[in-house]
């Protein structure tokens, strides 16, 4: 089922560093984001949370894995 409600509010949160979707479960949050971003050019990481999830330093590293999918760091060259 299309939003273009929902999918025009994630478009203008573009202008911001961060979105934050948040929503009980079953409504939508996934597959709204999924429709959204295939129609988005803009780079995303993707990182899902439950209670289990708090930790902080858990929740760093998950969230750095996910930012290291659009910034791998190079390979170093060996010394010689």
């Amino acid at each position: 089922m299309p939003r273009p409600d929902l999918l025009a509010r994630l478009d203008a949160g573009l202008r911001r560093p961060l979105i934050l979707l948040s929503a009980p479960a079953g409504f939508g949050k996934t597959t709204l984001l999924s429709q959204w971003l295939e129609q988005c050019a803009t780079p995303s990481a993707w990182l899902s949370l439950d209670q289990g999830d708090n930790d902080l330093v858990e929740f760093l590293r998950y969230m750095i894995a996910a930012v290291r999918t659009l910034f791998p760091m190079p390979v170093p060259k060996p010394k010689r």
